[in-house]
């Protein structure tokens, strides 16, 4: 059997439209050959490709990502990824090729930090005396712990999640990356100028209390202003300063403006807050997303991401689609500047509150599959009504629960939320009379609080439905709270990683792209044709029908999943 090891090197920016420098491979232990980027050395990688029996790569998007936009074939059908096997194992502190490479074959690798001098030399530049050991080892390496992660897996029992949720799913990430979203960069400009007007009406405000402020209202004015000179209501000076939990230094982060409001809205804090968070879209959105367009044909490329974070789910870069705004009105309208690759719709289709469909199957308590098995509605409403607490602070109790969000923090999120929508929030008081009631109600959060505490003591870890593991012995901190989370978030990946194959077997008969993903959220390109099928009107819905069911029938875990579907111009209409 012809087992090959291949790994990539190029100029690091995002490997849809990178420059390659070459390749190494290996198809034994300590024997490795690098390879230019050339015509020549294209044929060479495709024959290996081809005749080898299996393939290995330790990052199989990068690699299969630059080599398929670099007219290379990748045989996904023997495709192995061991950066995607060690985050399956969930015991590995990094999982990283160098970090790997030490803790299970002892082989202190050379990092490409210093390869490059911490990326003040150009990869595309490095000798090739330089560059050819370290391009082998990353082959070599990737080879050797091919084995002995396989053996792990079946060892632990978690075979099943690498070869029949996180496998089918190559092809897949590869095809989302490659194919991209675009900017409607009109869209965009008339965003930023009415977010530069937004910064100068705020501005105006601030500076008739302070002399001076910076881009995200940082200068030491600010800071000096409010825990100096800022007049409360009963009459004393400056608010009581707002330390980091962490550090225990003076912050002014938007968590502590939030509770500094909570005191007096004070105007300033009310200019403060809407200064920086225009500041923050302007910089982060409007400037920053043309800069991550691909050169060439004008998209964006996001890095979606397989292997991280632990839970399972996706995680992206370039830019990060998963953290595109949608919170606030003013973020929301970033979405209305992402448009599809190219013509056709937007269709958006999610599980409806899915987490809390995934934490009825862990706790199998009654009143929550009851609810969701008989399609009664909204769970939030529901646990409104019930418990008598406004709609705007169930949803947060909820989800801080779910999360392990201390009441005190779940309170400032709940304020934050009736600011924004210029409400008058509850009192403290109130609130913890919320809090008690909600735990009533949804019975299952403290019932799944019990559960991962005995899995934590007996165990040593948590898993999802589907047996996806989370270790640790935490049961205060970080830990005890992903812990808490790893059951419904990690379940929710699960179901999505499961339903991802069968959506993208589906859009093969319909001519349909899938180009993104955000937690429970997918992302699909609809060509023109399906809208104006000839002879066939409406063939949209014939497809929507399938899609529906598709999703909604992947599973049965006991509880229904239902899917919305939405379709529109752009991401925002779709969502």
């Amino acid at each position: 059997m012809k087992i090959l090891a291949v790994d990539s090197e190029y100029q690091m920016t995002n490997p849809a439209w990178a420059q390659p420098r070459g390749f190494s491979f290996c198809w034994k232990a300590g024997e490795a050959r690098f390879v230019e980027w050339s015509a020549k050395g294209k044929e060479l990688l495709q024959a290996l490709l081809d005749e080898a029996d299996i393939v290995i790569m330790h990052s199989q998007v990068a690699d299969s990502v630059l080599f398929e936009a670099n007219g290379i074939k990748v045989p996904f059908e023997k495709l192995e990824c061991t950066l995607t096997m060690a985050h399956v194992l969930a015991k590995f502190e990094s999982i990283s090729l160098k970090a790997l490479s030490y803790e299970l074959l002892g082989i202190m690798q050379t990092t490409m930090d210093d390869l490059t001098s911490n990326k003040k030399i150009d990869i595309m530049l490095v000798p090739l005396p330089e560059l050819i050991p370290y391009a082998c080892a990353d082959a070599d390496c990737t080879w050797q712990i091919y084995p002995v992660l396989k053996k792990m897996l079946e060892e632990r029992g978690l075979t099943h999640i690498y070869e029949e949720i996180e496998k089918p799913l190559f092809p897949i990430v590869v095809e989302m990356q490659l194919t991209g979203v675009k900017l409607d960069l009109d869209r965009l400009k008339k965003l930023g100028d009415d977010l530069d007007k937004i910064m100068s009406d705020q501005e105006a405000i601030l500076l008739t209390y302070v002399k001076k402020i910076g881009k995200n209202g940082a200068t030491a004015d600010v800071p000096r202003f409010i825990y100096k000179e800022a007049v409360l209501k009963d009459g004393k000076v400056g608010y009581p300063r707002q330390k980091n939990n962490k550090t225990g230094r003076d912050t002014l982060d938007s968590k502590a403006i939030s509770r500094l409001r909570q005191i007096e809205d004070h105007p300033f804090l009310a200019a403060l807050t809407l200064f920086r968070q225009a500041s923050k879209l302007k910089s982060t959105y409007v400037d920053g997303l043309p800069l991550q367009c691909c050169p060439n044909c004008g998209l964006l490329h996001p890095v979606f991401k397989q292997a991280w974070p632990k839970s399972g789910r996706f995680s992206s870069e370039y830019p990060n689609f998963q953290n595109i705004p949608v919170r606030t009105k003013l973020g929301a309208r970033v979405r209305e500047c992402f448009v599809t690759f190219k013509p056709g719709l937007w269709l958006g289709v999610d599980a409806s509150q899915l987490e809390l469909r995934i934490l009825a199957i862990i706790t199998k308590d009654p009143k929550l599959t009851r609810f969701f098995q008989n399609n009664e509605g909204d769970i939030h409403t529901w646990v409104s009504e019930t418990a008598g607490i406004p709609r705007r602070a169930t949803k947060v109790l909820t989800y801080g629960r779910i999360f392990q969000q201390s009441k005190k923090a779940a309170y400032t999120t709940v304020v934050t939320e009736y600011q924004e929508a210029g409400e008058t929030p509850p009192t403290f008081a109130s609130f913890e009379e919320f809090y008690e009631e909600h735990a009533r109600v949804l019975s299952a959060l403290p019932t799944h609080e019990v559960m991962v505490k005995e899995a934590i003591v007996t165990k040593g870890y948590v898993e999802t439905y589907m047996g996806r593991q989370y270790w640790t012995s935490d049961l205060k901190g970080d830990g005890w709270r992903t812990a808490c989370s790893h059951g419904p978030q990690g379940g929710g990946a699960d179901w999505v990683k499961i339903v991802m194959p069968l959506v993208w077997k589906l859009n093969k008969e319909y001519g349909v792209r899938l180009f993104g993903q955000v937690h429970d959220e997918l992302t699909q390109w609809i060509p023109p044709e399906l809208l104006t099928y000839p002879g066939h009107v409406g063939r949209i819905h014939e497809y929507r029908h399938k899609l529906k069911k598709t999703m909604e029938e992947a599973v049965d875990w006991g509880v229904r999943i239902n899917c919305d579907i939405k379709i529109g111009r752009t991401w925002s209409e779709a969502h």
